[in-house]
C-alpha cells in the first residue's frame, strides 16, 4: 500500500497504537478522494495484521484491503436517497456489540458520514455514549461542520488536506514515468487530490472526458452571454460527469484566472485561454463566482434540489 501525503496522521495513529490510547471513535474529516481511505484501511490493517507491522498480504489484511473482513464493517449512503438511515445504524449496532470473531477489534467505517439522517446521527450517539469494549468507530466525512456536534465531540478528529505537491508529483513520476507536462495536467484536473489523479491514470477514457468537459466549458465562458448560460445549464445535467467534478472544473478555470489577474506566476498546463477570459470577467467578478460554486458545494452536500441550486448559480453569474 502507497500512501500519498498523511504522514502526520499516520504518525498519530501509529502512536496511539503503541501507546495503547487507542479512542473508541475517529473522526476523519477532508474533501473526498484525498486519501482517507487509504489512511482508514493502513490503520485496520495495523490493528489487524497477523505481523507486528501491516504487511497488506497476510490473511488478516487482504480481506481489509478488499473490504470483506468479518471484523470490518463498511457503511455507505444509500444509492436512491444518498443518505444514510437509521436502519443502518441499527446494523452497526447489531455488528460492533457482538465479539469480535478474527481479529481483536470489531471496527465500523461510515463512509460520507455527513449524510447521516438525524434519527441516524441519533441513534449512532447512543452508540458512541456507550461504546462496547474493542470497539473502534471511524466516521469519514468531507466537512466538519456537516456533522452534529454531539457527534464531533466524542470522536477524536484528525483532519485531511491536500498533499504536497511535489510529494503527488513524484508519485506520478515514478508510479506512471509520465514526463513533467503530463504530470502537471494530471494534477492540475485532479486538483492535487490522489484518488483523482490515479483515477484518471487508471481510466483514460474519463481522463478524455475531463478533458472534453474543460473545453466546453472554456467555450461557454468564452461567449458570456444570457444563451451560453443556460447552455452551460443543458451542458451540466447531460454530462455523464458528477455534478461534484463538473463545479470542480470550473473552480480550476476560475482560480487560475484570478491567479492570472494578479499576475501571479503560474504555467498554464491545461491550456486555459486566459487573455480572452481576462478581458470579459474582472477579478471581482470571478471571486464572486467562485463563492457562489463553492455556496453551491456546501447546498448539494445538504442534499438541496440540484436543479434549483445549479439554475441559481448560473443566474447569479
Amino acid at each position: 500500500m502507497f500512501i500519498i501525503g498523511h504522514q502526520k496522521n499516520i504518525d498519530f495513529l501509529n502512536t496511539s497504537i503503541l501507546n495503547h490510547k487507542i479512542a473508541h471513535a475517529y473522526l476523519f474529516y477532508g474533501p473526498a478522494h484525498i486519501g482517507k481511505t487509504k489512511v482508514a484501511e493502513y490503520f485496520i490493517c495495523s490493528l489487524f495484521c497477523s505481523h507486528q507491522s501491516p504487511c497488506f498480504k497476510c490473511d488478516q489484511c487482504r480481506p481489509v484491503l478488499n473490504h470483506f473482513h468479518p471484523d470490518n464493517f463498511w457503511v455507505r449512503e444509500e444509492s436512491e436517497t444518498k443518505t444514510i438511515k437509521i436502519q443502518q445504524t441499527r446494523q452497526i449496532k447489531d455488528f460492533i456489540y457482538a465479539s469480535p470473531f478474527a481479529a481483536n477489534y470489531k471496527i465500523v467505517i461510515i463512509d460520507k458520514s455527513d449524510y447521516l439522517t438525524l434519527a441516524a446521527a441519533n441513534s449512532l450517539l447512543k452508540i458512541l455514549e456507550e461504546p462496547p469494549a474493542q470497539s473502534i468507530l471511524i466516521l469519514m466525512a468531507r466537512n466538519f461542520k456537516n456533522l452534529p456536534a454531539t457527534l464531533r465531540s466524542r470522536c477524536q478528529s484528525l483532519r485531511f488536506v491536500a498533499p504536497l505537491n511535489q510529494e503527488l508529483e513524484e508519485f506520478l513520476k515514478n508510479k506512471y514515468s509520465l514526463k513533467e507536462k503530463e504530470r502537471k495536467e494530471i494534477m492540475g484536473l485532479s486538483l492535487g487530490r490522489p484518488g483523482l489523479a490515479v483515477n484518471f491514470m487508471e481510466n483514460p477514457a474519463e481522463l478524455a472526458r475531463e478533458k472534453e468537459l474543460l473545453a466546453q466549458l472554456i467555450n461557454r465562458l468564452e461567449e458570456d452571454s444570457e444563451e451560453s448560460h443556460w447552455q452551460l445549464a443543458d451542458l451540466i445535467f447531460k454530462s455523464e460527469i458528477s455534478l461534484e467534478r463538473i463545479l470542480n472544473i470550473f473552480l480550476i478555470i476560475l482560480r487560475y484566472l484570478i491567479l492570472a489577474k494578479t499576475k501571479s506566476s503560474q504555467e498554464n498546463y491545461l491550456n486555459i485561454p486566459d487573455k480572452s477570459l481576462l478581458k470579459n470577467y474582472s477579478q471581482k467578478r470571478l471571486q464572486n463566482f467562485i463563492n457562489q460554486i463553492l455556496r453551491t458545494q456546501f447546498l448539494l452536500e445538504t442534499n438541496t434540489n440540484k436543479k434549483l441550486v445549479i439554475e441559481n448559480l448560473l443566474i447569479n453569474f
